[in-house]
C-alpha cells in the first residue's frame, strides 16, 4: 500500500517514524546528564557560565560540527569523532565534579536538610535533598481576625475568624519552572538533533559501503550515549546515600 501521491510505502513511513523517534531519544541523552548535574551550573543564584557548562558546550559543538562539515570535508570524519568524544568527556567530568570528595559541603540539621545530624555530603546529595525538602515544605496556616461593623459592643463578639490554608505560591512557582524546563527541553532536543545530524553527515562517506557507514554511525552513537550511563550511577549513589548503609553497620 502506498500513500496517494507519495513514493513511500506504509511500512517505510512507519519505519521512518520509529527511526525519527529513536533519533530524538538518542539526541536528548546529554540533557539527562546536564539535568542530573545542574547543581554546578549556578553559584549564589547566578549562572556561572563555566567551561563545563552544558549550554556553552552544546553551542560550540554545533558550531564546530558545521565548520567541519563545510570547511574540512576531507577530515570531517576525524573531526566529528573528536568533537563528540570531547563532548562526552565534558559530561563525564560534570558527573565526577558533583560526586568528588573535594567538593563536599558541610551541612547541619538547620540548613534546610532535615533529618541530618550534621556532617559532609556531596554537592549532588545536598542539592537533591534540599530541593526535595523545599518542594515538600508546607506553609503554616495563618489565622487572622477581622472586626465586623462599627459597634464597639459587638466588635469583639462579631470578630470573623479567617483561616488561610496552605499558601499556593510554592506550587505555582514549581509549576512555573517545570513548564519552562519542559518547553526548554523540546528546544534543546531540537538543537541537539541538528548537531547530531551534522555529525552523522560528517562521518558518512558516500564512496564507502553501507556496512562501513553503519559501523561509523554506531560508534558515534555509542560515544554520544555513553555519558548518559552515568545517570544510572547517580541514581545508585542517591539511593545508597539515602539508606545510610554505612551508618547502620556502625550502629
Amino acid at each position: 500500500m502506498r500513500a496517494p501521491g507519495v513514493g513511500f510505502e506504509t511500512a517505510s513511513l512507519i519505519l521512518l517514524f520509529l527511526y525519527g523517534n529513536l533519533f530524538c531519544y538518542v539526541a536528548s541523552y546529554p540533557i539527562l546528564v546536564f539535568h542530573a548535574t545542574r547543581v554546578i551550573d549556578f553559584s549564589n543564584d547566578r549562572w556561572r557560565h563555566q567551561p563545563l557548562d552544558g549550554y556553552i558546550a552544546t553551542f560550540f559543538l554545533g558550531i564546530a560540527a558545521l565548520i567541519a562539515a563545510h570547511c574540512f570535508p576531507q577530515h570531517r570524519r576525524c573531526l566529528a569523532f573528536g568533537f563528540t568524544l570531547l563532548f562526552a568527556i565534558l559530561q563525564i567530568l560534570r558527573v565526577w565534579w558533583v560526586l568528588a570528595d573535594k567538593n563536599r559541603r558541610v551541612i547541619s540539621g538547620s540548613d534546610g536538610i532535615r533529618g541530618e545530624s550534621g556532617g559532609e555530603v556531596t554537592l549532588l546529595y545536598s542539592y537533591a535533598r534540599s530541593l526535595a525538602t523545599r518542594r515538600g515544605q508546607r506553609e503554616k496556616i495563618v489565622q487572622t481576625e477581622k472586626p465586623l461593623g462599627d459597634n464597639k459592643r459587638s466588635r469583639t463578639s462579631q470578630r470573623a475568624i479567617t483561616k488561610r490554608g496552605e499558601a499556593l505560591w510554592h506550587k505555582e512557582y514549581i509549576e512555573t519552572y517545570r513548564h519552562l524546563r519542559e518547553h526548554g527541553n523540546s528546544a534543546f532536543i531540537f538543537v541537539l538533533e541538528l548537531v547530531l545530524a551534522t555529525l552523522i553527515y560528517c562521518i558518512t562517506i558516500p564512496s564507502e559501503s553501507g556496512a562501513k557507514q553503519l559501523s561509523a554511525i554506531g560508534l558515534l552513537f555509542a560515544i554520544w550515549a555513553f555519558p548518559a550511563l552515568s545517570a544510572h550511577l547517580i541514581g545508585q549513589f542517591l539511593e545508597r546515600r539515602f539508606s545510610h548503609y554505612e551508618r547502620r553497620l556502625i550502629e
